[in-house]
């Protein structure tokens, strides 16, 4: 289980089942306690002005295209890694064969983030340039690191 959903659903008790019989978990609501956790974006290099200027916005998608090779946005938000595997993964993803960079994103509430249809982790909006941090530049994609399984 991936550590921000373990902190996310802590004291939550395995009690339903799913149509297909998988236990659920069930968390328990906490609406006072804000669990804000660190995370990653991993973009191309090119957009590297723009997010120092403007932060990560997903409106402004163009320079470059997202690192799935799509030229318009996927949703409305921006991508997040919660881990060093899936930034990994995401740097070797990489379907324009860029170089990328590797954004920080600090106090993200993980309640905010939302799931695409494929399963990654966004968060939605936009996350403004003083909450970023320029981590890693220009890592070329490893293309024989295509052939790894895609994080569950």
């Amino acid at each position: 289980m991936k550590s921000w959903l373990r902190a996310a659903t802590a004291g939550s008790t395995w009690r339903d089942r799913d149509a297909t019989g998988y236990l659920l978990k069930v968390a328990r609501v906490r609406p006072w306690r804000r669990e804000l956790v660190q995370a990653w974006h991993v973009t191309s290099s090119t957009n590297r002005a723009s997010i120092f200027e403007h932060g990560l916005d997903w409106q402004r998608m163009g320079a470059a295209r997202g690192i799935a090779g799509s030229p318009t946005p996927e949703q409305q938000g921006c991508f997040l890694a919660f881990d060093k595997f899936t930034v990994d993964w995401f740097l070797d993803f990489d379907a324009t064969i860029l170089p990328l960079d590797v954004w920080e994103v600090a106090e993200v509430d993980i309640a905010s983030t939302l799931e695409s249809p494929e399963g990654y982790s966004y968060l939605p909006g936009v996350i403004e340039p003083a909450r970023l941090r320029l981590v890693r530049t220009d890592v070329w994609p490893d293309p024989q690191a295509r052939r790894r399984q895609a994080p569950s």
